[in-house]
C-alpha cells in the first residue's frame, strides 16, 4: 500500500463520516442535550451550577464521545475491510488511528468548541472555560482511544454496548479525574496544569496504545 492509498484510506473515512455526518453529530447532540438540561434538576443559582459545572461537563463529553462506538468496527468487518488492509504494507495499527482521528474530529473536536458556550451557560469564569476547553481537547482522544479497544473487542456481539462500557469503564476514571479537577483549580482561582499535564501523558499513552491493542484485539476476533 503506497502513499496515495493512504490517502484513499484518509478520503474515505472522511467521506463515510460527511455523508453520515447527521449520525456522527448527535454525539454533540447528546453533550448540549445533557449540559442543558441539568440545570432544570437543580437549584438554578450561578453559584451551584458553577461548582456542578466540572462533573456536568465531563459526564457529557464521555457520552458524547462513547456514542457509536459499539460499531465503528462492526461494518469493516462484515465488508471485509479488515481482510484488505491486512495484506498491506502498512501497519494496522496506523490505519486504525487515522479512522480514530477520523472518528474524533467528527464526535470529540465539536465537543471542544461547543464546551466554550456551554462553560459560560453554566457559570464558568472565562478562564475556567478555556480550561475545560483545553482539557477537553486532550481527555476526549483518550476517551475514545480507550472506547475502541473495547469496541475491537465486541466488534462481532450484537448488542455490546453494556459490555464495551463495563470494560473501559475503569480507564475512564482518571480522564474524567484529572479533566474536571482542572477545571475546578481554574474556577476556585487555582493551577491548572499538573491535572493538564497528567491529561497530556494519559493522552500520549492511549495514542501510543491504543490503536495497537484495538489492532491486535480486531486480529483476535476475525480469526
Amino acid at each position: 500500500m503506497g502513499q496515495a492509498d493512504v490517502k484513499h484510506i484518509v478520503y474515505r473515512e472522511v467521506r463515510n463520516y460527511w455523508s453520515n455526518r447527521y449520525e456522527a453529530l448527535q454525539g454533540l447532540a447528546v453533550f448540549v442535550v445533557v449540559c442543558a438540561m441539568f440545570p432544570l434538576g437543580v437549584k438554578p443559582s450561578a453559584d451551584t451550577l458553577a461548582v456542578m459545572a466540572p462533573a456536568v461537563l465531563w459526564g457529557s463529553a464521555l457520552l458524547a464521545c462513547v456514542f457509536g462506538l459499539e460499531t465503528l468496527y462492526r461494518q469493516e468487518i462484515r465488508d471485509g475491510w479488515l481482510e484488505q488492509v491486512a495484506t498491506s504494507t502498512w501497519p494496522l495499527p496506523l490505519l486504525l488511528g487515522i479512522k480514530l482521528f477520523t472518528h474524533w474530529c467528527f464526535t470529540g473536536l465539536p465537543v471542544c468548541f461547543a464546551s466554550l458556550m456551554v462553560g459560560y451557560s453554566l457559570g464558568l469564569s472565562s478562564e475556567a472555560t478555556g480550561v475545560a476547553a483545553i482539557s477537553l481537547a486532550l481527555g476526549t482522544p483518550a476517551l475514545i482511544g480507550l472506547g475502541s479497544i473495547a469496541a475491537a473487542l465486541t466488534a462481532n456481539l450484537t448488542g455490546g454496548a453494556m459490555l464495551s462500557a463495563l470494560l473501559v469503564l475503569p480507564l475512564y476514571v482518571p480522564v474524567m479525574v484529572f479533566g474536571a479537577s482542572a477545571i475546578e483549580l481554574a474556577q476556585n482561582g487555582g493551577e491548572s496544569t499538573a491535572p493538564l499535564y497528567l491529561l497530556s501523558c494519559f493522552l500520549l499513552l492511549t495514542l501510543c496504545l491504543a490503536p495497537l491493542a484495538s489492532a491486535m484485539a480486531l486480529r483476535a476476533v476475525a480469526e
